[in-house]
């Protein structure tokens, strides 16, 4: 006779591993859907299902209000989606009801969406195609109604991606470290780590299943080393038991504790994030340079994750705690600069002022982790 399974079984086998492994979870948060990626049980990433129609859809859409004065109009898209364009977008030669005549309200352009729709803000669109999706305004001059012409990247999508470049650098600092985290394993227990556990795991059976699909982004994409499996627990919830709900808060908090005892304050404006860093409640007491440069580091470890979880982009000024010593500085740009090498490529440092800020940019990638939970 065959024994049940235990109700909360699935917790306990990966309350036991998740220490260890580098996950994708799909689950439900505040009656939203999202996914979220941790490694060793740290939040690396996390996406939102969007509302509407996802960034980089290209459809068919009709002017329904132009605002001259503003030098912008609204235009009608699937799925009785509004979008936000700008005037000088919806050029004479575009116009598939009238070509070459100025825009009117009823005509159609084929649009590519750039910015997801986000609290009391409409979707943005754009009428710039590359050339390879060219071919897309031609077949929008065949069509009357509101058609998506070319999908965009769902979050499904999106998350996976993101999975599959998390697994890659983790296997290469295996590749790369074998032997030291070989012998390191061997001394202590405590520190197994077995770097090829790569799961994606989902209570949502629509996800799972479109997962398994043949034609699904995790058979397109899938590595021998990564397995699919179905949370069913039904005592202890997904997020609950990845403690998501705290992860998630302090990823929106401003706030970060580091270990030493030091903290960050990351703050956001319409031109730039602004980055403090503070001693804090550091243990060390003495003051000295080495301190200083340690705490330093310390800090712009934890700020080049914060930076890539919350999906900061555009100009990022840093406020280290101030160095005297050039030769620290230059240690410290070259740190952060080796970070960004090996975990945010989209990440640049461009240097240091003569106030000591340090002057960074970093790639837009899609919305911030904020401006996904205010839509």
């Amino acid at each position: 006779m065959i024994k049940p399974k235990p109700k909360n079984q699935d917790a306990v086998e990966l309350a036991e591993t998740k220490n260890q492994d580098c996950v994708l979870l799909f689950t439900t948060y505040e009656n939203r859907k999202i996914a979220a990626i941790l490694n060793n049980n740290v939040l690396q990433k996390v996406f939102v299902k969007e509302k509407g129609l996802p960034r980089g859809t290209i459809c068919l859409g009709k002017v329904t209000e132009i605002k001259a004065e503003i030098g912008c109009a609204f235009l009608m898209i699937a799925e009785k989606q509004k979008c936000f364009i700008q005037l000088a977008e919806l050029k004479d030669e575009y116009n598939l009801t009238k070509p070459g005549q100025t825009v009117k309200c009823g005509d159609s352009f084929v649009v590519k969406l750039t910015k997801e729709p986000a609290k009391n803000k409409l979707a943005s669109a754009s009428t710039f195609l590359s050339e390879a999706e060219e071919q897309y305004r031609q077949v929008g001059a065949t069509r009357t109604d509101y058609s998506v012409l070319k999908q965009g990247k769902s979050y499904i999508e999106e998350a996976f991606n993101s999975f599959i470049l998390l697994t890659d650098r983790v296997n290469q600092v295996q590749d790369g470290d074998a032997e030291t985290l070989t012998d390191r394993t061997e001394r202590d227990d405590r520190d197994k780590i077995n770097l090829n556990r790569f799961r994606v795991i989902t209570d949502d059976l629509e996800i799972y299943d479109k997962l398994k699909q043949s034609d699904s982004v995790f058979q397109k994409n899938t590595y021998k080393f990564i397995s699919l499996q179905k949370y069913e627990d039904s005592l202890v919830g997904l997020n609950i038991l990845f403690g998501l709900k705290e992860k998630i808060t302090e990823s929106l908090s401003r706030h970060v504790w580091l270990k030493s005892g030091a903290d960050i304050y990351i703050d956001r404006t319409e031109a730039c994030t602004v980055i403090d860093v503070n001693s804090g409640k550091s243990s060390k007491k003495e003051e000295s340079k080495e301190r200083y440069l340690s705490l330093n580091k310390e800090a712009a470890t934890e700020i080049c994750h914060q930076i890539s979880l919350r999906n900061l982009s555009g100009i990022i000024l840093i406020d280290f705690i101030n160095m005297k010593s050039e030769d620290d500085k230059a240690e410290l740009i070259a740190f952060m600069k080796e970070l960004c090498k090996t975990n945010d490529p989209k990440m640049h440092i461009i240097g240091i002022t003569k106030l000591g800020i340090m002057e960074t940019t970093r790639q837009k990638t899609g919305p911030s982790l904020h401006e996904q939970f205010e839509s």
